[in-house]
């Protein structure tokens, strides 16, 4: 079959109009492998060295499904080529088929798909991806010619909107492989049955589908106009991909009962809830898509709607969300609420709902004292009027209120009940710590020297530092230097800029690179990317708490995988060293269960941090999370850690070990933002404070 000096795009509509037959027999499973073993010919090949510096490259940066993403489309690209003839035609290098060349493109086509690194970036994932594989091939010793046949490739390989123009060989190879395993259909036709067998047993595709529907919603949200716009509407949801993309090259096939089926099912998993991937909280700061854009009034408006309680509890929107003060706030967007704000607006919403029972777990945490009262009040007034009946749960620190009338006090090995007046006793013990453990001042532990040797080096440094939407000024002219060894509390009111000061430290704010001066770990801030920034700090927070993916399965995180995570600051799983697998092992012998579990504690975690941490981390229960992303913070030793009521959500026991860990383990020169509404909770006697009110700070 002759070849064009290019192939016309649409490329499937191209292998459509050839009408090819299908292949009479399939290949050899030699025949798939890259070009470091054999090659079409079966004639032994050798690696040339920057297929192998690609090839390990990949492993390192690609989670496994991305890399068997890559490889299948290599192989898929490979055979119909093959069929098609561009690999044998005596036109075929005028074409430009070379098969390390094709190897190079196809392994690297998706680099750019890492979501937190490709976000770093303003431009679309494809040029990011592009733009990056030709750096990285020179940089590897490969020719100019090469690396731009790359970098076009790959820009141009979600290209599937054009409805006219050319393609070059290696970007049409890649649109048909990389089609073909994200949809299933495109070049069915063109592959032998035995071929596909081969394939996926080879590179099974372990969940691809779905991770790129997280990676394009984040690519979407911060990133209006990016090229993938032209072709994702409708593909979020695991497989509209294939639909949206494609049928308007192959028609809406109405006739087809197998696409519909196929359809139905698809659009089913695109009203589905993302069920434990990860998703953006950062999201807040930037762009944001129209779902997003639901206010806190709509989401307490559909709320009624659902439970069908009626106009009395329609009329009860404004006075709830004015007694716990967050009526101002109904007309913002959801995804705009802080932590403490969020949390009054969940218990509205559940109030809404005329319900007959409701059970509050740990109401207060992540509240200010100001607010505390005023959630107690309106508590205190439903149960006066008996509806609904409250059932609250207290961790120790929480006062009681005075009109709860009985008590179930959890112990480690029993449970018991009684009347406030029957359990005063129970309480007392319950309350009462060890002496070898308390200090005068009623904190635990070692009392260990905030301050380092001087002069200490800074690691943030805020000078005049300010955020504004529009005509709201969140922080005013803001002056902070954090330094080696600094332990740290922030403090403020919901809603005062907490979160908002710690996602310029983090780097996620936008407006973190428009600061004149702002530095951090010694160098300006729009000097650093964020991901390397992320690798300096172990963070945890409640918006990472409720992120973090929580995939059960085979292919979900395991507790060792989701702490090690950390040692990278990304949210899904990375290749480690042995002495990765030394420090993560060296955490949990000091926080895993061994520590805070005992025999007959009714827990269902098991007892050795060995079997701890081959666990699911989606099926633990909420107390070992919490802990699991609080180690995760602590397992890189990073010079600064960002801990956001990190003790949410825990047994008592779990809060002393980890409090015990904070005063007697870090690194001497390990700086500590500690943000909590509760002074008993901070793990050192002495501390920095710093309060955040009405945008300006005061330190003391």
């Amino acid at each position: 079959m002759p070849c064009p000096s290019s192939l016309p795009n649409p490329i499937f509509g191209y292998l459509a109009g050839l009408q090819l037959a299908p292949p009479s027999e399939p290949h050899q499973p030699a025949f798939f492998d890259p070009p470091s073993t054999k090659s079409t010919t079966n004639v032994q090949t050798v690696l040339t060295p920057i297929c192998e510096k690609a090839q390990e490259f990949i492993h390192a940066l690609l989670p496994p499904y991305g890399e068997h993403h890559v490889y299948r489309t290599f192989a898929v690209g490979l055979a119909v080529a093959d069929l098609v003839g561009w690999t044998t035609s005596p036109q075929s290098e005028e074409l430009g088929w070379d098969r390390d060349l094709w190897f190079l493109t196809a392994i690297l086509h998706d680099i750019g798909w890492d979501m937190q690194e490709n976000l770093q970036s303003r431009l679309s994932f494809e040029i990011y991806g592009g733009v990056k594989a030709r750096e990285m091939l020179m940089g590897w010793g490969a020719s100019q010619e090469v690396a731009d046949e790359v970098c076009e490739s790959v820009i141009r390989h979600t290209d599937f909107a054009a409805s006219s123009g050319s393609l070059r060989l290696m970007a049409a190879l890649v649109q048909i492989g990389a089609g073909h395993d994200l949809l299933g259909l495109a070049a069915t036709s063109l592959l032998h049955t035995e071929d596909n067998l081969i394939v996926n047993k080879r590179w099974p595709r372990l969940g691809v589908a779905e991770t790129l529907d997280e990676s394009l919603g984040s690519e979407l949200k911060h990133k209006p106009g990016c090229l993938t716009s032209k072709w994702a509407a409708g593909v979020l949801g695991g497989g509209m991909i294939g639909l949206e993309c494609y049928r308007g090259l192959e028609g809406e096939r109405e006739d087809d009962a197998e696409w519909k089926e196929r359809r139905k099912a698809v659009e089913v998993d695109t009203r589905r809830a993302a069920g434990g991937a990860f998703y953006d909280y950062t999201a807040r700061y930037g762009g944001v898509r129209d779902e997003d854009k639901l206010t806190l009034r709509q989401s307490l408006e559909q709320e009624i709607d659902r439970a069908e309680s009626g106009p009395r509890m329609a009329s009860e929107i404004e006075r709830l969300t004015q007694t716990l003060e967050i009526s101002h706030l109904l007309d913002l967007p959801l995804i705009a609420l802080s932590n403490g704000q969020t949390r009054r607006a969940h218990i509205v919403s559940h109030l809404l709902r005329d319900p007959k029972v409701l059970l509050l777990d740990e109401p207060l945490t992540g509240l200010d004292v100001r607010n505390r009262p005023l959630l107690l009040r309106i508590i205190s007034e439903l149960h006066a009027a008996r509806r609904p009946r409250i059932v609250l749960g207290l961790r120790k620190q929480d006062a009681i209120p005075d009109w709860v009338t009985h008590i179930l006090l959890a112990q480690r090995e029993s449970f018991v009940a009684g009347t406030k007046e029957e359990m005063k006793e129970h309480l007392v013990q319950n309350n009462g710590e060890s002496p070898s453990i308390k200090h005068e001042n009623g904190q635990s532990g070692s009392v260990m020297s905030i301050r380092p040797r001087t002069p200490a080096k800074a690691l943030v440094e805020m000078q005049k530092l300010c955020v504004t939407y529009a005509d709201r000024k969140v922080l005013k002219e803001i002056d902070w230097t954090i330094r080696e060894g600094d332990r740290w509390h922030l403090q403020g009111a919901n809603g005062s800029g907490k979160t908002t000061i710690l996602s310029m430290i983090m780097g996620d704010h936008p407006q973190s690179y428009l600061q004149p001066h702002f530095r951090i770990f010694g160098k300006p801030r729009r000097q650093t990317s964020t991901i390397l920034l992320q690798q300096q700090i172990g963070f945890v927070s409640p918006e990472l708490f409720n992120a973090f993916p929580r995939r059960a399965g085979p292919h979900g995180l395991t507790v060792r995988d989701a702490i090690g995570t950390g040692l990278h600051s990304t949210f899904s799983y990375r290749p480690r060293t042995a002495e990765d697998e030394a420090r993560i092992d060296e955490v949990l012998t000091k926080l895993g269960p061994e520590a805070w579990s005992t025999e007959g504690d009714g827990s269902r975690t098991a007892r050795t941090s060995k079997d701890f941490a081959s666990q699911s981390f989606a099926l633990l229960p909420i107390a070992e999370q919490s802990l699991v992303l609080v180690i995760r913070a602590l397992v890189a030793r990073a010079p600064l850690l960002i801990l956001d009521e990190p003790f949410a959500g825990m047994t008592d026991r779990m809060v002393e070990i980890v409090k015990a860990y904070l005063r007697e383990d870090l690194l001497e020169a390990q700086a500590v933002v500690f943000v909590t509404h509760w002074d008993q909770e901070v793990p050192w006697p002495n501390v920095k404070k710093i309060l955040l009110q009405d945008g300006h700070a005061t330190e003391s």
